[in-house]
């Protein structure tokens, strides 16, 4: 979410925001695509930034929220997928012809296999049953190849999180795979700088917090540090 200040010198805060649920306390979004895109790839990012008008009072701060939900997916793991994937062909980690490994509970793989399906790389998932049948399911539909560890009553683990690491790393070996290796790696930072220049260009420079809910927090990292670049402030 980002948060920014209002003409009567009230502050203005932007939040993250993944779900658009409440239509009625939406206005019109500050900023949205318009361009024809290439392929669905090209749908990734520039997503909308609407302000809350019914749930802050009146004489509080403007709330933005960044409706990340636009994405192709629903999910702003798109975004770091596709800097992952761009980042390997470019550096020649990721040659055409090669293959893509990753561990994961469903967000990243979902995206990785949207992204890896449009540019036509085999997708090698390492999961599990304890997690979402519906992440599973959308995955293999977008063409991942799933290899599914059973887990121990349907509960996640610190033995199944090394069981998936070690699976992903034995399939690399044996494909001579691409690891996007999503915990450690950096590239992932990229995707989320150009969220944080998407929302200084919409609030045309005028914010004074981000607030976001995180998991492994690679996107909360991103977008401060590049927000912080331009105004210590935030």
């Amino acid at each position: 979410m980002a948060l920014l200040p209002v003409p009567t010198g009230q502050r203005e805060y932007v939040a993250f925001g993944s779900i658009r649920s409440d239509f009625d306390i939406l206005e019109q979004p500050l900023m949205s695509t318009t361009t024809a895109p290439r392929n669905i790839l090209d749908c990734i990012g520039n997503t909308s930034l609407v302000p809350l008008t019914h749930l802050v009072p009146a004489t509080g701060a403007r709330i933005l929220l960044k409706i990340e939900s636009e994405n192709p997916t629903g999910s702003m793991k798109d975004r770091m997928a596709l800097a992952m994937i761009e980042a390997a062909e470019s550096d020649g980690r990721l040659a055409p012809g090669g293959s893509v490994v990753e561990y994961t509970a469903g967000s990243t793989g979902v995206s990785l296999s949207l992204v890896c399906g449009v540019k036509r790389y085999p997708l090698h998932i390492v999961t599990s049953d304890a997690f979402a049948q519906e992440k599973l399911d959308h995955m293999a539909l977008l063409g991942a190849r799933l290899h599914v560890l059973k887990s121990d009553g349907g509960r996640m683990t610190e033995k199944l999180t090394r069981d998936m690491i070690e699976a992903a790393r034995i399939i690399t070996e044996e494909t001579g795979g691409f690891w996007t290796d999503q915990l450690n790696n950096r590239d992932q930072l990229a995707a989320y700088r150009v969220m944080a220049d998407e929302i200084w260009a919409q609030t045309s420079g005028e914010i004074h917090a981000f607030v976001q809910s995180v998991g492994t927090a690679a996107s909360l990292r991103g977008t401060a540090k590049r927000l912080r670049e331009r105004t210590a402030d935030v």
